[in-house]
């Protein structure tokens, strides 16, 4: 099989050559923070957003245009169930009990167990430069985030409450806006005045959009602030289609301001990126995320809708960025993955179409590949294995992926400038 290891030395070999190819890594268009370094605008010291000539671009904290090539879930614990399963294992990895990290255990042996979090950060980051990404992206382990190398986006969970309906909290009862505070407070402060960071995702692919939230809090038999300001909304202007779009957006609205507020009140220099959304969103609820700086979806398909974008942009008034895409091949005992493609040359190629597609938008201001290493074969912790990363089990990388990743980094930015047009070849399913 392509790609198997048969033994230990093989294994080390291998490493070591991926090694020695880092220490010459190519050079990219690149500014310090990964920008464009040739085209500079308006510094403040962190990332913002610009439009210009009618492309929405980040800016780095130097004022380098800036295109987010991320990578999500850069982390080194990923572990499969072994209780109830222990017949699936030949052999188990050193510290297995009812779960087993084989992915862990070879990073383990081959950075050494002393320093292993530095020397695992260090390795990370010259990877992921040397293959021409400049964010690490969401999902991604903390010790990143510390004198970190590069630019990042990280999650944050602000604004709870003991009531909730598919997630939505009460966001008009006191509870709520206290809690909002002091999460943004605890989980924000610390980042005040760190310029690598991009700025916050407040939640990922949530369910109450499409789950009749309205409904949902009319019936619920506990009372509470918010359904009382539901009923009287609906009292005054009428139960019917066009008053439900209207109070969507104003529930919508509410919780967005809160945690935006909070957010900034904490933090008032990053971006606050908003909630990920899982393809798209109802309308009234698309609106109001024009309380965010930038709006957020994760697309997994062949290559960003441009209708989508267009209409995401249109109705909010802000770039958009996609936290989410993949590829993957049936191989390997592997699930192919949400979006598959024949076999690893071809997600290269699916992966350069899609990020140039992209780039070409002019609305788009970044993507973040889901995600940095394979699944266990055995399945992760929902029993998901996907064949979707740029590295495997055994800490290998995909040559294809790295280079079709490579040759697409190097042309983002002329591609977002509208300078050059992005790749037309597009990946074979057979």
């Amino acid at each position: 099989m392509p790609g198997k290891v048969h033994s230990l030395e093989e294994l080390k070999q291998a490493w070591s050559r991926e090694d020695a190819e880092l220490e010459r890594p190519p050079k990219f268009p690149y500014s310090a923070h990964g920008g464009w370094a040739e085209r500079r605008e308006r510094a403040t010291g962190f990332f913002h957003t610009a439009r210009i000539e009618g492309r929405w671009w980040l800016v780095d904290p130097d004022g380098h245009l800036f295109w987010s090539a991320g990578m999500d879930c850069v982390r080194y614990r990923d572990p499969t169930r072994v209780k109830g399963r222990e017949m699936l294992f030949a052999r188990l990895p050193p510290g297995a009990g009812e779960t087993a990290d084989f992915y862990q255990a070879n990073v383990r042996l081959r950075h050494g167990e002393e320093h292993f979090a530095a020397r695992w950060k260090a390795a990370q980051v010259r990877r992921l430069k040397a293959w021409g990404f400049n964010t690490i992206g969401n999902w991604s382990d903390a010790a990143l985030f510390e004198q970190p190398a590069m630019p990042f986006v990280t999650n944050v969970r602000v604004g709870h409450s003991r009531k909730s309906w598919q997630a939505f909290p009460d966001v008009y009862a006191q509870e709520f806006q206290h809690s909002a505070e002091e999460d943004a407070r605890t989980q924000c402060a610390r980042f005040r005045d760190e310029p690598r960071l991009i700025g916050y995702f407040i939640g990922n692919e949530p369910r109450w959009p499409y789950r009749n939230l309205i409904d949902s809090i009319l019936r619920d038999a506990e009372p509470s602030a918010t359904q009382d300001f539901v009923r009287r909304f609906l009292a005054e202007k009428g139960d019917d289609a066009a008053t439900r779009e209207e109070l969507m957006e104003t529930l919508s609205r509410r919780y967005f301001q809160a945690v935006c507020s909070a957010i900034r009140k904490a933090d008032p220099n990053h971006l606050i990126l908003g909630l990920r959304w899982a393809g798209a969103a109802p309308d009234p609820v698309l609106r109001a995320n024009d309380v965010f700086d930038v709006v957020s979806i994760n697309i997994y398909r062949f290559e960003p809708p441009p209708e989508l974008v267009q209409k995401l942009a249109r109705l909010t008034g802000r770039p958009v960025l996609i936290g989410e895409f993949h590829f993957g091949a049936a191989e390997r005992g592997y699930a192919p993955s949400l979006v598959m493609v024949r076999d690893q040359t071809e997600r290269g190629v699916a992966y350069q179409y899609y990020l140039e597609r992209a780039a070409a938008h002019p609305d788009i201001v970044g993507v973040h590949y889901f995600q940095m290493v394979d699944q266990p074969v055995t399945g992760r912790f929902d029993g998901e294995n996907y064949n979707l990363g740029f590295v495997n089990q055994q800490d290998l990388p995909y040559r294809e992926m790295v280079e079709f990743a490579r040759s697409a980094h190097a042309r983002i930015y002329p591609i977002h400038a509208g300078e050059l047009a992005p790749a037309g070849r597009r990946a074979r399913i057979r």
